[in-house]
């Protein structure tokens, strides 16, 4: 959480969880690893699923958390 937003987190699975908005959840979905996240049945437009294979380096983890902090600090304080 980030000012009371939800940024990112990891399921049982060590899937990562990522909301990165709406634009950039559409350019992250052509990437391997990556899918919708529809934890309520429905498509959440702001969020993605990535896989353990598709952030298996620092660097890989450090880029998608990077941008869902980046999402998250955009959007005003709750």
């Amino acid at each position: 959480m980030m000012q009371g937003n939800m940024c990112c987190g990891v399921t049982k699975n060590d899937d990562l969880v990522l909301r990165l908005g709406p634009e950039r959840s559409e350019q992250a979905l052509k990437q391997q690893h990556v899918r919708s996240c529809d934890f309520t049945g429905r498509r959440l437009k702001s969020m993605v699923i990535v896989e353990l294979a598709g952030y298996t380096t620092d660097r890989s983890l450090r880029k998608w958390v990077k941008q869902a902090a980046d999402c998250a600090s955009s959007l005003p304080a709750k």
